[in-house]
This record gives C-alpha cells, structure tokens and sequence, in this order.
C-alpha cells in the first residue's frame, strides 16, 4: 500500500505492506530484531531502534496525506497534542495576542512535560482542554483565529 512516514513533520513516500501480524517494511521484513535494528509499532507509528536511539515513524495514508496538504492552511491556526498525555498550564486565553513559537500550553507525557508553541503570530480563539485534562495525540487542544 502506498502511503508516507512522517519523519520530524516531513513526509516521506514509501511502500508499506500490513500483515497479520505487524508491518512488511522493506524487503518483506517484519517488525522485530532487523540488522542491528528493534522495530516495534502500535496503531499508525513504528519505532526504530538503531545504533542507540529511537526514531518515532508516523504512517499516513495517502489519502490522508493529501488531505492535510491541500488544508495546510488552515493547520496553521491549530495547535495539535504531539502525543496523548494530559495539560499542565495553560498560558493563553481567547483573544490573547501570540507571536509566532509562544508556548500556548505545557502538556504532560510519558513523563515529560512539552511545551507547546504557536504555530504563527495571532489571535487566540478557544482553548480545547483544561489543565489536568487528558486527550489523544493529534487533538486540537488551541485554536487561532483564522489570517484575515
């Protein structure tokens, strides 16, 4: 199946075959040991274990893919959870001016806690998580309002 990895934000196209029992990734190799290599995965990300560190891999369909593309414009005015965890601080309220990389939140996970940045330079619309509440990755938790 078709589709793309997203690596640090950025895609890359690939060929990627589900099976009963995990990934085919290249070559028709399944998750598991691989040349030095741990592979792992859970849902849509695969873990890569290599020379020491681990790489997060997110796969995206193609569909999905372009989708997001064509509505790139409108991603900008959200702020996305990286990851599920919960919220620790909450450092903007509707209608607070934000520069471009303001951090708009603290959220907590796998005991780390992350700060979250503005995507662009404006205004706050609605906050979509109070502090100690949970959410899943890729929830909107901040939302600007639309560039005029």
């Amino acid at each position: 199946m078709p589709g793309f990895f997203l690596i640090d934000g950025v895609a890359h196209a690939v060929a990627l075959v589900r099976t009963v029992d995990g990934f085919a990734l290249s070559g028709g190799r399944k998750a598991g040991a691989v040349d030095g290599m741990t592979i792992a995965h859970s849902g849509d990300s695969v873990w890569i274990h290599v020379a020491g560190r681990t790489h997060e891999l997110i796969w995206q369909d193609v569909v999905t893919h372009y989708a997001e593309e064509a509505g790139a414009a409108a991603a900008a005015d959200v702020v996305r959870a990286p990851m599920p965890g919960a919220v620790v601080t909450v450092n903007v309220v509707p209608g607070d001016a934000v520069a471009a990389n303001d951090t708009v939140m603290v959220i907590t996970s796998m005991k780390m806690e992350i700060g979250l940045r503005a995507p662009r330079a404006g205004r706050v619309q609605a906050i979509h998580a109070e502090v100690g509440g949970s959410f899943e990755r890729d929830a909107v938790l901040v939302t600007l309002e639309p560039e005029a």
